[in-house]
C-alpha cells in the first residue's frame, strides 16, 4: 500500500517513513505540494498524509488539486496540523480532507488514524468495484435506464437510451424526461408527471399488466415502449429509476398474429372470423339507427377448372385479382371479405330505404361486370370466369349474422342454378328449396347402397338405313318418396357432392352387364354408349378400371362406346389426351358428347383419338326455323367429315329434322322420333321381336330373320358392329 507523505519538515517525514516501514507500508515522500502533485502522475497512491501549512501551495490547495485528478475522488487524505477549531476543520473538510491529526501526536494515535484510513480504502475499493460493476451492467443493458428527480429532470442515462432515442447522453441530462414520450392529444403533460406514472406503474404491476407508452426519438419518429418505474427516498428528495424497453418487435409480432387471425393470408381481406365480427357490429348499429345492412355472397363460376387446368399458382393469382376487383366495386365503408376457396362476402352497411348508386343491386351488377373481364394468369393468354351473387338484407331476411349469411348463400346458389353470371335476392321460398336440396342430397348418398338406381336405353339409328346401331345408357333414380327422378335433377348434385365417380362406375358396370346379357341371349350385337363424367376422366386409373369391367363381363371392347363432354376434355387437355389414348388402345370407341356447347380447341380436337361427334340437341331443336342452327349443324357435319369422324344428332323429334339431317349426311340419329329411353325389359323384347322402324319398330324385317345376322341396308356403311356373326 503506497502512502504519500507531504510535509516540508524533514524530521516529520523521517519519522513517518520509519513508522510506516515498520508497519509494512510503502512510504513516498514529498516536501511540497508541487512535488506531491508531480508524484501523483508517476505513482499509484492509496493514502495521503498531508501537512496543511507549507510554503508555496498549502495543504488545502494541494488537496483540492488532488481531488480534481481523475480517480482520486475517494482517495483517503489525513491532515496533520497544529491548529484547532471548528472553522479550521470545516475548511479542511471542504477542501477534500477526510480526517485530522493534531501535532504533536503519539504513534498510537497515528496508527489508529491510519487503520481507520485503511478501512476507508477498503470501503472505497468495494464501492468503486460495485459502482464499476453497476456501470458495466447499465451500459451493456438492452433496456434504456434513466434516473429522474422529483422535478421530472433526467439526472443520468445509459448507452441504450442513446441508441434507442438517438440522443447523446449529455443532450438529455437536466432535460425533462417527457422529451422522450409522446403526449396524447386528449391528455395533458401533467398526466405524464413522473410521480403519477410511478403510481400508475405500481397499480398495473399488481394486475400483471405493463405500463406502455409511445416513445419519441430525436428525429420525432415514434415507437412503442414499455416502462418500469421505481422510486427512492433520500432525505427530503425522491429519485426515480425508469427502465425503458423498446417493444417494437413484440408489437409487430402481436400485430402480425392479430392480422393472421383476422385477415386472409392470400388476399389480405378480412377472413371469416373478422367478417362475422364486423357483420355483428353493423347489425347492432343498423338496429339503433333503424337502417338496413346488405350481405352479399359471391362465388366464382369455373374456378375449379382454372385451378385444375392452370395450377394452384394461377388460381391464387385469380383470387388476388378478384379481391382487388371487388374492392374497386364498393365504397371505403363497405367490407369485402374472403371466407375461403373462391367464396367472397361483402357487407354494405347503413343502407336507407332508397339505396341509390351504392345499393346491392347496382353493386352486384358492377361486380358481375368486373369479374367477367379477362384474367391474365399466364404469359400471352387470358382466362375467363364469371360470378354468382346472392343478396340478403337486414332485417328483412334475418336479424343475426349467421342467418343473413346463410340466406345470402342460399340466394347465391339460386343465381348459380339459374345459369350463373347473375345475382339473386333472397326469398323465403329459397329456404324451402334449400331444405329440399339438403333432403335430396341425403337420399342421393344412400341411393347406391340402397339399390335405388336403374338404367334405361335410348336407340341410336343409322340415318341411311334406319337400322339400330347402338343404344345410349341413361341413368334414372327411383327416389323412395318422389318416384322417378331424371338426371338433370340429381347429376349436378352428384357432381357437387363428389359422388359422380362412384355413380359413373356403377353405370358403366351395369351397362356392360346388360350388354353381356343380351349377347348371351343371342341378341343382335349392338353397341353400348355410356356417358363419362369429368371426375372419372381425371382419374389416372380410369382406363384400367374400364378394362377390368369389360374383362369381367367378357364383352368385346368394340361394342363399348364412351361419351365424354367437350368441356370435360378441355378441362385438362393433356391429361385427357393420355386417358383417351389408353382407352383407344383397349379398342373402345370414343365420342365427344354435346359438341358445340364447350370450348374446344381445333388443334386439340384433331389430335383426339375419337370416333364420333354428337351434336347437342340445342342446335337441333330449332333447326327448321333458325338459320344460325342450320349453319352450325352443317359446319359440325363438315368438320366431322373432314376429320373422318362419324356424326350423331341428338334430340331428333320431327320428320322435318330427320329429313334435313339425312340430306346433310349426318350418320346417326337419336331422339323421341326413333324411340324414347326404354327399360332393359322393353328393349330386350324389341330385340327379340323386331318390327319395321317406320311402324314404330327397331329393325327392318327384310334385314332380320330369327337367329340370323342383322345386316345394314346401305353398303357404304361398313361399321363392323352392324353385323353379328359375319363381322
Amino acid at each position: 500500500m503506497n502512502v504519500l507523505i507531504v510535509d516540508d519538515s524533514r524530521s516529520v517525514r523521517f519519522f513517518l517513513s520509519k513508522f510506516l516501514h515498520a508497519k509494512n507500508y510503502s512510504p513516498i515522500e514529498a516536501s511540497s505540494g508541487e512535488q506531491a502533485l508531480e508524484l501523483f502522475t508517476k505513482n499509484k497512491i492509496d493514502l495521503v498524509i498531508m501537512d496543511i501549512e507549507m510554503p508555496g501551495i498549502d495543504g488545502y490547495e494541494t488537496t483540492r488539486r488532488i481531488r480534481n485528478i481523475a480517480g482520486n475522488k475517494w482517495l483517503p487524505i489525513l491532515f496533520l496540523t497544529g491548529k484547532k477549531g471548528d472553522d479550521f476543520y470545516q475548511q479542511g473538510f471542504e477542501a477534500g480532507g477526510d480526517a485530522f491529526l493534531n501535532k504533536p501526536f503519539q504513534s498510537t494515535q497515528l496508527e489508529m488514524q491510519i487503520h481507520a484510513m485503511n478501512r476507508l480504502v477498503e470501503m472505497r475499493d468495494q464501492i468503486l468495484f460495485r459502482e464499476q460493476r453497476l456501470q458495466s451492467i447499465l451500459e451493456t443493458a438492452a433496456e434504456g435506464i434513466i434516473t429522474v428527480d422529483d422535478n421530472n429532470l433526467i439526472s443520468s442515462c445509459n448507452l441504450a437510451v442513446k441508441n434507442m432515442f438517438l440522443y447523446k447522453p449529455e443532450e438529455l441530462i437536466a432535460q425533462s424526461y417527457a422529451k422522450l414520450i409522446v403526449v396524447e392529444k386528449e391528455e395533458s403533460i401533467e398526466t405524464y408527471d413522473i410521480a403519477a406514472l410511478s403510481n400508475k406503474y405500481t397499480e398495473t404491476k399488481e394486475t400483471t399488466e405493463r405500463l406502455e407508452l409511445i416513445g419519441k426519438r430525436s428525429d420525432n419518429s415514434q415507437f412503442p415502449i414499455e416502462v418500469a418505474i421505481t422510486s427512492l427516498q433520500l432525505n427530503s428528495e425522491t429519485f426515480y429509476t425508469v427502465i425503458i424497453r423498446d417493444i417494437s418487435y413484440r408489437k409487430a409480432y402481436e400485430n402480425k398474429i392479430l392480422h393472421q387471425a383476422n385477415y386472409d393470408e392470400l388476399t389480405n381481406l378480412p377472413n371469416r372470423i373478422m367478417f362475422h365480427d364486423q357483420l355483428k357490429i353493423n347489425i347492432h348499429r343498423a338496429k339503433r339507427q333503424k337502417n338496413k345492412v346488405a350481405v352479399m355472397f359471391i362465388d366464382l363460376d369455373r374456378f375449379k377448372q382454372i385451378n385444375d387446368t392452370l395450377g394452384h399458382t394461377a388460381g391464387d393469382i385469380l383470387l388476388m385479382e378478384t379481391a382487388k376487383r371487388l374492392k374497386n366495386c364498393v365504397r371505403d365503408v363497405d367490407i369485402v371479405a374472403r371466407l375461403g376457396g373462391d367464396e367472397f362476402t361483402i357487407i354494405l352497411p347503413d343502407l336507407k330505404d332508397e339505396w341509390g348508386a351504392w345499393g346491392p343491386e347496382k353493386v352486384a351488377s358492377r361486380i358481375l361486370e368486373s369479374i367477367s373481364q379477362p384474367y391474365f394468369l399466364s404469359k400471352n393468354s387470358e382466362s375467363h370466369v364469371t360470378g354468382s351473387v346472392g343478396i340478403a338484407i337486414y332485417p328483412d331476411d334475418g336479424d343475426n349474422e349467421e342467418l343473413l349469411l346463410r340466406n345470402a348463400d342460399t340466394a347465391m346458389y339460386r343465381a348459380k342454378s339459374s345459369g350463373k353470371n347473375a345475382y339473386s335476392f333472397y326469398t323465403s321460398a329459397m329456404t324451402i328449396e334449400a331444405e329440399q336440396h339438403a333432403k335430396l342430397e341425403h337420399h342421393l348418398r344412400d341411393a347406391l347402397k340402397d339399390d335405388c338406381f336403374t338404367m334405361v336405353y335410348q336407340p341410336q339409328v343409322c340415318s341411311k338405313t334406319g337400322l339400330l346401331l347402338s343404344v345410349e345408357a341413361l341413368l334414372r333414380w327411383l327416389h323412395p318418396e318422389d318416384g322417378l327422378v331424371t338426371p338433370d335433377k340429381f347429376i349436378p348434385l352428384a357432381e357437387e357432392i363428389h359422388l359422380i365417380s362412384d355413380i359413373g362406375d356403377w353405370v358403366l358396370n351395369e351397362a356392360c352387364a346388360q350388354l353381356a346379357d343380351w349377347q348371351l341371349q343371342g341378341m343382335p350385337r349392338i353397341q353400348m354408349s355410356v356417358n363419362v363424367s369429368v371426375d372419372q376422366l381425371n382419374n389416372d386409373k380410369f382406363a384400367q378400371r374400364v378394362q377390368e369391367i369389360i374383362e369381367y363381363h367378357q364383352i368385346e371392347p368394340k361394342y363399348l362406346e364412351l361419351e365424354i363432354t367437350e368441356s370435360g376434355v378441355m378441362n385438362d387437355p393433356k391429361h385427357s389426351m393420355k386417358v383417351l389414348n389408353d382407352l383407344r388402345q383397349l379398342g373402345i370407341n370414343l365420342a365427344i358428347d354435346d359438341f358445340g356447347t364447350g370450348y374446344s380447341s381445333m388443334s386439340y380436337l384433331k389430335r383426339l383419338p375419337i370416333n364420333k361427334l354428337k351434336i347437342d340437341r340445342t342446335f337441333i331443336k330449332d333447326i327448321e326455323t333458325d338459320p344460325n342452327d342450320v349453319a352450325i349443324v352443317r359446319a359440325v357435319i363438315a368438320l366431322a367429315k373432314s376429320l373422318k369422324l362419324r356424326v350423331n344428332a341428338e334430340g331428333v323429334e320431327t320428320i322435318e329434322q330427320k329429313e334435313f339431317l339425312i340430306k346433310e349426311e349426318c350418320d346417326e340419329l337419336q331422339g323421341f322420333l326413333f324411340g324414347k329411353p326404354l327399360s332393359p325389359t322393353d328393349l330386350t323384347r324389341y330385340l327379340k321381336e323386331p318390327l319395321d322402324l317406320n311402324q314404330d319398330s327397331l329393325f327392318c324385317q327384310q334385314c332380320y330373320s330369327s337367329g340370323q345376322t342383322l345386316r345394314p341396308r346401305c353398303e357404304s356403311d361398313k361399321i363392323n358392329w352392324h353385323i353379328n356373326n359375319e363381322a
